[in-house]
């Protein structure tokens, strides 16, 4: 019977065991899900509070652009002018590249549906030419 009884405390020593072990994954599983959590509502807030330094910034830039300035704060006054004026600029040049790309989308549409005469016609005193001309078959 000593080896029946040694099968049975070695058994109950692995489910022991297992049960441990299963208890730790589920505590360290619950660690890092609590964690997850934690950091998700830590970068929530920062989202926040960048929404909200943004927002101040704003009206306290239309403040001293509406006022003066003072020694320290025209610098970032200058700077964000300047920013403005370059977005500007720059949303202008794309405007005007897109205007040109539609002309050209329109042109090439035009010449693929045969309304474009000028370029199907032959210049005055040329022929045109047919495929058998110019194999010479």
């Amino acid at each position: 019977m000593s080896l029946i009884d040694d099968l049975n405390d070695g058994f109950a020593e692995f489910g022991r065991m297992a049960r441990e072990g299963g208890r730790r994954i589920a505590d360290g599983v619950n660690q890092f899900a609590e964690e997850t959590k934690l950091n998700s509502q830590i970068r929530d807030q920062e989202r926040s509070q960048a929404k909200a330094f943004e927002q101040l910034g704003r009206i306290y830039y239309e403040k001293l652009r509406e006022g003066t300035p003072d020694e320290a704060e025209q610098p970032a006054v200058d700077e964000i002018r300047r920013s403005i004026d370059e977005v500007n600029a720059l949303k202008e040049k794309l405007a005007a590249l897109k205007a040109q790309e539609a002309q050209q989308a329109e042109a090439g549409s035009e010449a693929a549906s045969g309304r474009d005469t000028d370029a199907a016609e032959p210049e005055a005193g040329e022929t045109a030419e047919t495929d058998s001309e110019t194999t010479g078959n």
